[in-house]
């Protein structure tokens, strides 16, 4: 080794030690500290430091503070794994400022037959955005999700494309959507840290929240008969924390699969703090796993330092602005336009043209003057 490169090893050593991160048994040293496979904190205080995060039995997982993208403790935050149904997250995240809640769209087989959990679409139903955005969010609506795909464009590759596109402007560069619903397939993948990106850009939106918090909502059943009125059914929010009234609850999403074991994410906010909870591939309670994480980082507080820092959080996108008029605004007056050059001869044409029969009358009277003025001076002599 050079001497160069045992300063830097050196120095590198050095800064590891003064920010007193704490990697759990079986970790080792990575460039990316959220690689790390142990369990990874970073206490500030004594207290602290004797107090381990309650690590769940997981794949991966991470606990954020939602307001400053600080990590408060993670593990293997970095590592590929399959999302489930918390990538309609990426779905809602992307397709909500884009599409207009009133809009109304008639389903069509290939939304009402897709496999696994569902709205309960029927095909030559008809739906607005909004009920199908709260079909996808609330019992995780495989049918929802891909109807919405196909209100952005009919064969709803565009809308996976944005989605892809979306999770690379967050900042989420680990994430891969290949469908809209989280249905595994070859090629799709996500992080836990990337899935904490996702999930802040969600809490960002009031619309993602306002939907998120829904408890229960009537949804449309089959068409009616002619002069019928078509019947509802209740559709329940499957997130345990709105589910089961926790205060605090922001938003979340659960996810199950076979290949993904059960996904989850959730935002508390206590006081002024908002956390921000990931779970990825585990078996166990959704509820009591997020809140273990959650009760004991509201308790560190400050005693916590951040282990790394997610990307803060960007527009999605924002809508042209459509001009409004004030009754009491003054508005300027466009510029009156000045005439083109082949105008002018024009102008001048027309006065000649005008002016023309006044010269004629002119010279016709000089002319009668002219043959009477002899007579008149030979009067005047006589």
């Amino acid at each position: 080794m050079s001497r160069r490169s045992r300063a830097r090893a050196t120095a590198a050593a050095a800064a590891l030690a003064a920010a007193n991160l704490v990697i759990g048994a079986g970790a080792h040293a990575e460039p990316d500290p959220l690689t790390a496979a142990g369990v990874l904190w970073r206490p500030l205080t004594a207290a602290a430091r004797a107090s381990a995060p309650p690590a769940p039995s997981a794949r991966a997982w991470i606990l954020v503070d939602a307001d400053n993208g600080n990590v408060l403790a993670a593990q293997r935050a970095r590592t590929q794994q399959l999302p489930a149904s918390t990538l309609k997250t990426l779905t809602a995240v992307t397709l909500l400022p884009r599409l207009d809640m009133t809009q109304v769209y008639t389903a069509r087989s290939n939304d009402a037959g897709i496999h696994g959990s569902g709205a309960g679409l029927v095909v030559g139903g008809t739906y607005t955005v909004e009920q199908l955005f709260l079909g996808m969010l609330l019992p995780s609506g495989n049918d929802a999700a891909t109807a919405l795909t196909h209100v952005y464009n009919p064969d709803g590759r565009k809308a996976i494309a944005l989605m892809n596109a979306t999770a690379r402007r967050l900042g989420a560069t680990g994430t891969v959507a290949v469908n809209p619903t989280g249905l595994p397939v070859p090629g799709q993948r996500t992080t836990a840290a990337d899935m904490a990106i996702i999930a802040r850009a969600a809490i960002a939106n009031p619309e993602f929240r306002r939907l998120a918090q829904t408890k229960t909502v009537q949804f449309p059943g089959r068409m009616p008969k002619a002069g019928a009125v078509r019947k509802t059914y209740q559709l329940q929010n499957e997130n345990p924390f709105i589910k089961h009234g926790v205060a605090g609850t922001i938003g979340g999403k659960t996810g199950f699969t076979r290949a993904a074991l059960r996904t989850y994410w959730v935002a508390v906010k206590r006081g002024n703090r908002t956390l921000i909870v990931v779970i990825l591939g585990f078996v166990g309670s959704y509820q009591k796993l997020a809140s273990d994480l959650l009760t004991w980082g509201f308790k560190q507080g400050s005693a916590l330092g951040a282990v790394a820092t997610l990307p803060p959080v960007r527009p999605v996108y924002q809508p042209p602005a459509v001009p409004t008029s004030t009754p009491n605004a003054s508005v300027a007056r466009p510029a009156r336009p000045q005439p083109a050059q082949h105008d002018v001869p024009r102008s001048a044409a027309t006065v000649l043209l005008l002016a023309m029969p006044l010269v004629i009358l002119t010279r016709r009277a000089m002319k009668v003057h002219a043959r009477l003025r002899p007579a008149r001076e030979h009067a005047q002599r006589g």
